[in-house]
Protein backbone atom coordinates (compact mmCIF):
# COMPACT_ATOMS: atom_id res chain seq x y z
CA UNK A 1 0.00 0.00 0.00
CA UNK A 2 1.55 3.29 -1.10
CA UNK A 3 0.58 6.22 1.14
CA UNK A 4 2.07 9.67 0.91
CA UNK A 5 3.16 11.41 4.09
CA UNK A 6 0.64 14.19 3.63
CA UNK A 7 -2.24 11.64 3.59
CA UNK A 8 -1.40 10.39 7.08
CA UNK A 9 -3.46 11.90 9.86
CA UNK A 10 -1.06 12.93 12.61
CA UNK A 11 -2.59 12.51 16.08
CA UNK A 12 -2.31 15.87 17.79
CA UNK A 13 -1.93 15.77 21.54
CA UNK A 14 -4.41 18.25 23.00
CA UNK A 15 -2.23 18.60 26.13
CA UNK A 16 0.66 19.95 24.05
CA UNK A 17 2.65 16.72 23.85
CA UNK A 18 3.76 16.33 27.49
CA UNK A 19 6.04 13.46 26.39
CA UNK A 20 8.31 16.12 24.88
CA UNK A 21 9.03 17.42 28.40
CA UNK A 22 10.11 14.00 29.70
CA UNK A 23 13.92 14.05 30.13
CA UNK A 24 14.23 10.30 29.50
CA UNK A 25 12.32 10.65 26.24
CA UNK A 26 14.49 13.62 25.20
CA UNK A 27 17.67 11.63 25.92
CA UNK A 28 16.36 8.68 23.87
CA UNK A 29 15.52 11.01 20.98
CA UNK A 30 19.03 12.50 21.05
CA UNK A 31 20.55 8.99 21.14
CA UNK A 32 18.43 7.88 18.18
CA UNK A 33 19.22 11.02 16.15
CA UNK A 34 22.93 10.47 16.77
CA UNK A 35 22.70 7.19 14.82
CA UNK A 36 20.83 8.74 11.88
CA UNK A 37 22.19 10.25 8.70
CA UNK A 38 21.35 13.82 7.71
CA UNK A 39 18.19 12.92 5.81
CA UNK A 40 16.82 10.63 8.53
CA UNK A 41 17.49 13.25 11.24
CA UNK A 42 15.70 15.90 9.16
CA UNK A 43 12.65 13.72 8.53
CA UNK A 44 12.33 12.36 12.09
CA UNK A 45 12.45 15.84 13.61
CA UNK A 46 10.03 17.12 10.95
CA UNK A 47 7.57 14.35 11.73
CA UNK A 48 7.75 15.10 15.45
CA UNK A 49 7.18 18.80 14.80
CA UNK A 50 4.10 17.93 12.73
CA UNK A 51 2.67 16.17 15.81
CA UNK A 52 2.65 19.47 17.63
CA UNK A 53 0.47 22.42 16.91
CA UNK A 54 1.92 25.92 17.18
CA UNK A 55 5.61 26.12 18.07
CA UNK A 56 6.35 22.51 17.17
CA UNK A 57 9.41 23.28 15.10
CA UNK A 58 10.93 25.46 17.82
CA UNK A 59 10.30 22.91 20.59
CA UNK A 60 11.75 20.00 18.59
CA UNK A 61 14.73 22.16 17.57
CA UNK A 62 15.45 23.01 21.22
CA UNK A 63 15.37 19.36 22.26
CA UNK A 64 17.19 17.83 19.29
CA UNK A 65 19.72 20.52 18.44
CA UNK A 66 18.58 20.41 14.79
CA UNK A 67 18.01 23.89 13.33
CA UNK A 68 14.51 25.20 12.72
CA UNK A 69 15.37 25.70 9.03
CA UNK A 70 16.38 22.03 8.71
CA UNK A 71 13.16 20.90 10.39
CA UNK A 72 11.18 23.19 8.07
CA UNK A 73 12.91 21.68 5.03
CA UNK A 74 12.05 18.21 6.34
CA UNK A 75 8.41 19.19 6.81
CA UNK A 76 8.26 20.42 3.21
CA UNK A 77 9.75 17.13 2.03
CA UNK A 78 7.27 15.07 4.05
CA UNK A 79 4.31 17.15 2.89
CA UNK A 80 5.38 16.87 -0.73
CA UNK A 81 6.11 20.59 -1.11
CA UNK A 82 9.80 20.11 -1.84
CA UNK A 83 11.72 17.72 -4.05
CA UNK A 84 13.23 14.87 -2.03
CA UNK A 85 16.68 13.41 -2.45
CA UNK A 86 16.78 9.96 -4.04
CA UNK A 87 15.93 7.20 -1.51
CA UNK A 88 19.54 5.99 -1.46
CA UNK A 89 21.01 9.48 -0.91
CA UNK A 90 20.99 11.83 2.08
CA UNK A 91 21.33 14.87 -0.21
CA UNK A 92 20.35 15.74 -3.73
CA UNK A 93 22.96 15.19 -6.45
CA UNK A 94 25.53 17.99 -6.43
CA UNK A 95 24.61 19.20 -2.94
CA UNK A 96 27.20 19.78 -0.27
CA UNK A 97 30.44 21.69 -0.03
CA UNK A 98 32.59 21.98 -3.13
CA UNK A 99 36.18 20.73 -3.01
CA UNK A 100 38.82 23.33 -2.20
CA UNK A 101 40.44 23.01 -5.63
CA UNK A 102 37.09 23.78 -7.29
CA UNK A 103 36.70 26.97 -5.26
CA UNK A 104 40.38 28.01 -5.31
CA UNK A 105 41.69 27.19 -8.79
CA UNK A 106 45.34 28.08 -7.99
CA UNK A 107 45.80 26.10 -4.78
CA UNK A 108 47.24 22.99 -6.46
CA UNK A 109 49.91 24.90 -8.37
CA UNK A 110 50.86 26.94 -5.29
CA UNK A 111 51.12 23.77 -3.20
CA UNK A 112 53.28 22.10 -5.85
CA UNK A 113 55.57 25.17 -5.92
CA UNK A 114 56.03 24.92 -2.15
CA UNK A 115 56.68 21.17 -2.32
CA UNK A 116 59.08 21.56 -5.26
CA UNK A 117 61.27 23.90 -3.24
CA UNK A 118 61.64 21.21 -0.54
CA UNK A 119 61.67 18.10 -2.71
CA UNK A 120 63.96 15.18 -1.89
CA UNK A 121 64.53 11.77 -3.39
CA UNK A 122 66.56 9.73 -5.82
CA UNK A 123 66.77 11.48 -9.21
CA UNK A 124 67.07 8.09 -10.95
CA UNK A 125 63.72 6.85 -9.66
CA UNK A 126 60.26 8.40 -9.69
CA UNK A 127 60.16 8.27 -5.86
CA UNK A 128 60.18 11.78 -4.44
CA UNK A 129 59.03 13.27 -1.15
CA UNK A 130 59.06 16.47 0.80
CA UNK A 131 60.64 17.06 4.16
CA UNK A 132 57.86 19.47 5.17
CA UNK A 133 55.09 18.39 7.50
CA UNK A 134 51.44 19.00 6.68
CA UNK A 135 51.41 21.71 9.36
CA UNK A 136 54.33 23.52 7.71
CA UNK A 137 52.75 23.14 4.26
CA UNK A 138 49.51 24.52 5.67
CA UNK A 139 51.33 27.55 7.12
CA UNK A 140 53.19 28.15 3.84
CA UNK A 141 49.91 28.00 1.89
CA UNK A 142 48.29 30.41 4.33
CA UNK A 143 51.20 32.86 3.88
CA UNK A 144 50.49 32.82 0.16
CA UNK A 145 46.79 33.49 0.72
CA UNK A 146 45.42 29.96 0.28
CA UNK A 147 43.89 28.50 3.42
CA UNK A 148 43.42 24.72 3.46
CA UNK A 149 43.05 21.98 6.04
CA UNK A 150 45.69 19.29 6.52
CA UNK A 151 43.28 16.72 5.11
CA UNK A 152 42.84 18.82 1.97
CA UNK A 153 46.61 19.17 1.59
CA UNK A 154 47.05 15.41 2.05
CA UNK A 155 44.39 14.71 -0.58
CA UNK A 156 45.91 17.16 -3.06
CA UNK A 157 49.39 15.65 -2.59
CA UNK A 158 48.07 12.13 -3.19
CA UNK A 159 46.21 13.39 -6.26
CA UNK A 160 49.42 14.80 -7.79
CA UNK A 161 51.40 11.55 -7.52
Amino acid sequence: MDISWYEIQVPLDPAGAPWLNDKRWQEMLIDILATCNEKQRRQITALLSLCLEQGGQKKVAEISGVSIQTIGRGRKELLGEKEKAAPTRARKEGAGRKKKEEVDKNIESVLLDIVEAHKAGNPETPDVWTGRSLTKLQAALKKRGHGASKNTIRRLLKKTR
